[in-house]
Order: C-alpha cells, then sequence, then structure tokens
C-alpha cells in the first residue's frame, strides 16, 4: 500500500479562498425562497427591495403569471411580498411571503413571516415553526455588528435571474396543462 506523501496532500489541496475569482458585485444567480430555519438573515431595509405580485407555487417552485393568465389560474395564484434577503453565510436570496388569501379565515403564518420580515430590516433574525401557535417565531441573534453586504443590481435585475424561465405567459405553458390535468 502506498503511503501518503506531503506532495501528494499538497496535490489534492482545494484552494479555501473562496472570495479569489468572485466578484461580488454582480451575482449571477438569486433564488426564490424561503431562508434555512437554521440561519440568521436579513432583510434589505429599503422599500424598493421589496416587491408585491400575485405568484403561483407549483412542485415548490414560483412562477409569474402574466396578467392575462390570472383568471386562468386564479384558484393557484396568491398575493405575494418577495423581500430581499441575505444569511449571515452571504447567501441572498428572494423571500416569498404569501399574503392573506381574501376569501379564508386570518392565517397566523404569513402574518408572523411578515412580522419577521420587518424586524429582519433591523437585526439578524432566524424563524423557528411554533406548530401549536401557528405561527412563526423570531430568534434574534447575539451579534448584530456585521453588516449585510447587499448586490448592486435593482430589485427588478434580482427578478429577472430568481424567475429565469419561471414566467408563464401562455396558456399551453407545462404548469397549466399540467393543472388542468392534461399531462
Amino acid at each position: 500500500m502506498a503511503e501518503i506523501t506531503t506532495e501528494f496532500l499538497e496535490s489534492i489541496k482545494v484552494n479555501q479562498n473562496f472570495a479569489l475569482g468572485v466578484n461580488f458585485e454582480k451575482k449571477s444567480t438569486f433564488e426564490a425562497k424561503k431562508p434555512n430555519n437554521q440561519f440568521f438573515f436579513r432583510v434589505h431595509p429599503e422599500e424598493e427591495y421589496r416587491f408585491c405580485t400575485n405568484l403561483l407555487e407549483y412542485n415548490e417552485k414560483y412562477f409569474f403569471v402574466a396578467p392575462a393568465l390570472h383568471e386562468e389560474c386564479f384558484r393557484e395564484l396568491r398575493i405575494t411580498t418577495l423581500y430581499l434577503t441575505q444569511t449571515r453565510q452571504g447567501s441572498t436570496m428572494v423571500w416569498p411571503v404569501k399574503g392573506q388569501a381574501s376569501n379564508a379565515e386570518l392565517n397566523s403564518w404569513p402574518l408572523s413571516a411578515h412580522a419577521a420580515a420587518l424586524e429582519a430590516t433591523k437585526n439578524w433574525i432566524r424563524l423557528s415553526s411554533n406548530r401549536e401557535a401557528k405561527a412563526y417565531e423570531i430568534i434574534l441573534a447575539n451579534d448584530n455588528s456585521l453588516k449585510p453586504n447587499w448586490p448592486k443590481q435593482t430589485m427588478n435585475e434580482i427578478l429577472k435571474i430568481a424567475f429565469q424561465g419561471r414566467f408563464i405567459d401562455d396558456s399551453n405553458h407545462l404548469v397549466l396543462r399540467s393543472l388542468r390535468g392534461e399531462v
């Protein structure tokens, strides 16, 4: 059996300087998803980094829907606020927080999520699900000194990236066909 040498270890070593070659000014990928409940995060404090729209959620993915198709898929659409969010680890995402459905009884999950988003404009927080209360609980970080490194793009530029390929503008879109039971 061959012995592991220093030369061999140096040859397989992975460079841990993750900042090398990364342009933090222009990020090319953003996801639309809820922050992981084990990570602390912030929400961009400026109003222009919030976007309220109708979204369709399908198979744990979010889609923009052209207004001309809203009537066709009104049962699937939810008014949603998209918040620009960043974890302490530096991941930036768009957090979709659903609004209250007009025909539903009061739901404390979205109410507590919007309250958490507001708190996260000022402090690092993470969310914990309280199933008994049917709401999120906010956990504040012990250290709030770290400042987020927000991207330079506008919210519209970020949304174009986060929702690339997730725009339903045709009645024959695969998602709509699937919801009609055609595929």
